[in-house]
């Protein structure tokens, strides 16, 4: 079978910035983690298609009809403390 390849990409929300846009493959399922306790919101757009995912710490996105591309925008709350940590994996 076919090895999934995983992508990984982490930035850092700081200097009042509360959106981060990460440009993606082809993918079907897209995690993003912030420090424990955090509020994120994680929105992946692929071609005419999106999906939303928010929760605490950790939400995840499944994409049922991957495009060659997609865009995931990944957003906290303005009051979130700094300098704050993300981590987004794709598959």
């Amino acid at each position: 079978g076919q090895r999934e390849l995983v992508s990984s990409q982490s930035g850092t929300f700081e200097g009042g910035r509360t959106t981060m846009v990460a440009r993606l493959g082809a993918v079907r399922t897209v995690t993003v983690s912030v420090p424990v306790g955090m509020r994120v919101t994680l929105t992946v757009s692929c071609g005419i298609s999106h999906s939303t995912a928010t929760d605490t710490t950790t939400a995840t996105v499944h994409i049922l009809a991957p495009a060659s591309t997609c865009v995931a925008t990944i957003q906290v709350p303005a009051s979130s403390p700094e300098p704050a940590t993300w981590y987004l994996a794709a598959r």
